[in-house]
């Protein structure tokens, strides 16, 4: 039985109990009422039988007699005893409510923790994929900065190959100039001795003309 079928219960037993005392001043105001129209009408004691048609008014109206009013009695001492009991249940239950709606705020104030807890994940996983956002930027940047690099470096490969057959080149070339000169040094060297022996020969024949002719 929950609170509210308690509370009409009580509501139900005190309009019952109300009705009975309405119904019982309705009773003591209709006697009052009676016995003022009798004397209203003007019947006075003087009358032989005034006081016999206001005892034929009175039992007109309907009397509860001594059982019923036991039976109201024990009725409204049941409903007070019953009413006493739902207080008792009434009590505890808005215990049991405040208890009830205590756990129910720490509820809220656990799912309101759980809720901020779980905002606080969503921003967390915000700021993880913008992170990983931002690494899968940087790590595209550095592939491509390593692409680069790799295509610089075998570019400077190629040039330093160039430039180093180009030196093995020149060198080849110079020492080929260098052995050129020295076999040039060497042929004038020998074109100086041979141009000195034909001197000689020369003056040799010079003077064997001479003696030639001094002789002729």
């Amino acid at each position: 039985m929950d609170a509210r079928t308690i509370y009409q219960l009580r509501l139900d037993a005190i309009e019952r109990a109300e009705r009975l005392l309405e119904e019982h001043e309705a009773e003591v105001v209709a006697r009052e009422n009676l016995l003022e129209r009798a004397v209203a009408i003007g019947i006075q004691p003087s009358h032989e039988n005034w006081q016999q048609e206001v005892e034929v008014a009175l039992r007109s109206i309907p009397r509860r007699n001594n059982s019923n009013n036991g039976m109201i009695v024990a009725m409204l001492k049941g409903w007070e005893d019953l009413i006493v009991n739902l207080e008792k249940h009434a009590s505890e239950l808005r215990r049991k409510d405040a208890e009830i709606t205590e756990r129910e705020q720490a509820v809220q104030n656990r799912e309101k923790a759980v809720q901020q807890q779980q905002e606080q994940l969503v921003e967390e996983r915000r700021r993880l994929a913008e992170s990983q956002e931002a690494l899968i930027n940087i790590r595209v940047a550095v592939e491509k900065r390593t692409r680069d690099l790799n295509l610089r470096e075998v570019e400077l490969a190629r040039r330093t190959r160039i430039v180093e057959d180009e030196n093995s080149r020149k060198a080849k070339q110079i020492a080929e100039e260098t052995a050129v000169k020295i076999r040039l040094r060497e042929k004038e060297r020998e074109l100086e001795t041979r141009q000195d022996q034909c001197e000689e020969v020369l003056n040799a024949l010079n003077e064997l003309c001479g003696r030639v002719e001094l002789l002729i």
